[in-house]
Protein backbone atom coordinates (compact mmCIF):
# COMPACT_ATOMS: atom_id res chain seq x y z
CA UNK A 1 0.00 0.00 0.00
CA UNK A 2 1.18 3.64 -0.33
CA UNK A 3 2.02 5.40 2.52
CA UNK A 4 -0.57 7.80 4.74
CA UNK A 5 -0.58 11.24 2.90
CA UNK A 6 -0.56 9.79 -0.54
CA UNK A 7 2.13 8.85 -2.77
CA UNK A 8 2.07 6.27 -5.58
CA UNK A 9 -0.71 3.94 -5.96
CA UNK A 10 0.27 0.33 -6.06
CA UNK A 11 -1.90 -2.36 -8.36
CA UNK A 12 -3.47 -3.36 -4.61
CA UNK A 13 -4.86 0.40 -4.15
CA UNK A 14 -6.20 0.54 -7.38
CA UNK A 15 -7.65 -3.45 -6.99
CA UNK A 16 -9.39 -2.02 -4.32
CA UNK A 17 -10.75 1.00 -5.79
CA UNK A 18 -12.08 -0.99 -8.79
CA UNK A 19 -13.72 -3.68 -6.33
CA UNK A 20 -15.37 -0.50 -4.55
CA UNK A 21 -16.86 1.04 -7.78
CA UNK A 22 -18.10 -2.59 -8.40
CA UNK A 23 -19.90 -2.58 -4.95
CA UNK A 24 -20.64 0.71 -5.38
CA UNK A 25 -21.91 1.51 -9.38
CA UNK A 26 -22.80 5.01 -10.71
CA UNK A 27 -26.63 5.20 -9.54
CA UNK A 28 -25.50 4.68 -5.58
CA UNK A 29 -26.58 7.54 -3.36
CA UNK A 30 -23.53 9.02 -1.75
CA UNK A 31 -21.32 6.82 -4.17
CA UNK A 32 -17.74 8.58 -3.49
CA UNK A 33 -18.38 9.10 0.43
CA UNK A 34 -18.90 5.45 0.06
CA UNK A 35 -16.27 4.23 -2.44
CA UNK A 36 -14.13 6.19 -0.02
CA UNK A 37 -15.09 4.31 3.20
CA UNK A 38 -12.73 1.78 1.27
CA UNK A 39 -9.12 3.36 2.15
CA UNK A 40 -9.53 4.22 5.68
CA UNK A 41 -6.21 3.00 6.49
CA UNK A 42 -4.27 4.84 4.31
CA UNK A 43 -5.77 8.18 5.56
CA UNK A 44 -5.79 9.50 2.16
CA UNK A 45 -7.21 12.51 1.01
CA UNK A 46 -10.14 13.06 -0.87
CA UNK A 47 -8.60 14.29 -4.13
CA UNK A 48 -5.98 11.73 -4.28
CA UNK A 49 -8.36 8.85 -4.57
CA UNK A 50 -10.90 11.05 -6.62
CA UNK A 51 -7.48 12.29 -9.00
CA UNK A 52 -6.56 8.93 -9.36
CA UNK A 53 -10.14 7.69 -10.48
CA UNK A 54 -10.37 10.56 -13.01
CA UNK A 55 -7.23 9.70 -14.35
CA UNK A 56 -7.28 5.91 -13.98
CA UNK A 57 -10.74 4.30 -14.59
CA UNK A 58 -13.59 6.73 -15.16
CA UNK A 59 -13.51 5.64 -18.88
CA UNK A 60 -14.15 2.05 -17.84
CA UNK A 61 -17.82 2.95 -16.26
CA UNK A 62 -19.01 5.08 -19.72
CA UNK A 63 -21.09 2.09 -20.59
CA UNK A 64 -22.75 2.74 -17.07
CA UNK A 65 -23.49 5.74 -16.83
CA UNK A 66 -26.91 6.76 -15.72
CA UNK A 67 -29.05 9.13 -17.47
CA UNK A 68 -29.29 12.53 -17.42
CA UNK A 69 -31.28 13.54 -14.58
CA UNK A 70 -33.62 17.10 -15.28
CA UNK A 71 -35.43 16.95 -11.97
CA UNK A 72 -34.45 18.46 -8.78
CA UNK A 73 -30.34 18.63 -7.24
CA UNK A 74 -29.63 15.81 -5.05
CA UNK A 75 -27.45 16.78 -2.65
CA UNK A 76 -24.86 14.29 -3.85
CA UNK A 77 -24.74 16.70 -7.55
CA UNK A 78 -24.30 19.58 -4.94
CA UNK A 79 -21.66 18.36 -3.44
CA UNK A 80 -19.56 16.76 -6.50
CA UNK A 81 -20.38 20.25 -8.20
CA UNK A 82 -18.71 21.76 -5.34
CA UNK A 83 -15.40 19.50 -5.59
CA UNK A 84 -15.23 20.31 -9.33
CA UNK A 85 -15.20 23.71 -8.56
CA UNK A 86 -12.49 23.30 -6.38
CA UNK A 87 -10.71 21.10 -8.55
CA UNK A 88 -11.38 22.41 -11.97
CA UNK A 89 -12.84 25.85 -11.55
CA UNK A 90 -15.81 26.94 -14.40
CA UNK A 91 -14.97 24.04 -16.77
CA UNK A 92 -18.25 22.94 -16.97
CA UNK A 93 -17.72 20.19 -19.57
CA UNK A 94 -15.35 18.44 -17.82
CA UNK A 95 -17.29 18.36 -14.72
CA UNK A 96 -20.09 17.33 -16.28
CA UNK A 97 -18.19 14.49 -17.66
CA UNK A 98 -16.12 13.43 -14.61
CA UNK A 99 -18.01 14.11 -11.86
CA UNK A 100 -21.44 15.42 -12.14
CA UNK A 101 -22.36 12.84 -14.62
CA UNK A 102 -26.24 12.68 -14.20
CA UNK A 103 -25.70 16.60 -15.58
CA UNK A 104 -24.87 18.48 -18.61
CA UNK A 105 -22.51 21.22 -18.49
CA UNK A 106 -25.17 23.69 -18.73
CA UNK A 107 -27.08 22.66 -16.01
CA UNK A 108 -23.84 22.82 -14.14
CA UNK A 109 -23.29 26.24 -14.85
CA UNK A 110 -26.87 27.02 -14.63
CA UNK A 111 -27.02 25.53 -10.70
CA UNK A 112 -23.54 27.35 -10.17
CA UNK A 113 -25.48 30.49 -10.67
CA UNK A 114 -28.78 29.70 -8.24
CA UNK A 115 -28.75 30.66 -4.14
CA UNK A 116 -27.45 27.07 -3.50
CA UNK A 117 -23.69 28.44 -4.61
CA UNK A 118 -24.10 32.01 -3.41
CA UNK A 119 -21.13 33.66 -1.85
CA UNK A 120 -18.91 31.46 -3.61
CA UNK A 121 -16.07 32.55 -5.87
CA UNK A 122 -14.27 30.10 -8.00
Amino acid sequence: MAGQGGGNWTGEDTLRLREAMQQFPPHTNNRYLMILQAFPEERRQDIAILEHYLEELAGEEQQFLPPQNFGAWTREEDNLLFLGLVLYGHKWKRIARELVITRSASQCRSRFGTQAFAGFNF
